[in-house]
């Protein structure tokens, strides 16, 4: 198996820089073309009631989203409560799903292979739909992936 050489402070620095250029550039083009500030997908509702909570500091619960994303919606809720807050919670999920999956392929892969790892995920459509949408798919796959790069840091040093 092959096992990679940590990751030089130079490295994480490109490594961040290439992912937030990355989001930042789609994060433009969907503000430009108008998709941050519209909700789009299901997340119409979850916007609503983020923005409730924003104006009134009361949750008030939409249509069939009754209590899911509740987490979310308090992040989007403190950033404004707008549809454009939403999408931020859900770029800086794409962000860290994009870092965790990169840092978890280098422990095992050269950094070619781990460019092409997160190029697959990152040029795959749904990631990229769904990386501007205020929905839970992008925030779950950060959670997950977030659980995987910590148990493997773990399995490492289990003295944490």
């Amino acid at each position: 198996m092959y096992q990679s050489t940590p990751l030089s402070p130079r490295e994480k620095i490109i490594v961040i820089g290439a992912i937030a250029t990355l989001l930042s550039g789609l994060a433009w083009v969907s503000y430009d073309l108008g998709s941050l500030t519209i909700p789009h997908n299901d997340s119409w509702a979850h916007s609503r009631i983020a923005e409730s909570l924003a104006e009134n500091h009361v949750i008030q619960l939409v249509g069939f989203n009754r209590s899911s994303l509740i987490g979310m919606i308090i992040l989007a809720a403190i950033f404004g409560g707008t549809p454009l807050a939403g999408s931020f919670v859900s770029l800086i999920c794409a962000f860290a799903s994009l870092y965790w999956v990169y840092m978890m392929t280098r422990r095992y892969a050269s950094r070619f292979w781990s460019t092409i790892a997160v190029s697959l995920l990152a040029c795959y459509p749904g990631f990229f739909l769904l990386s501007t949408s205020f929905m839970s798919d992008i925030p779950m796959l950060a959670g997950i992936l977030g659980c995987l790069y910590f148990a493997l840091k773990y399995l490492d040093n289990p003295t944490y």
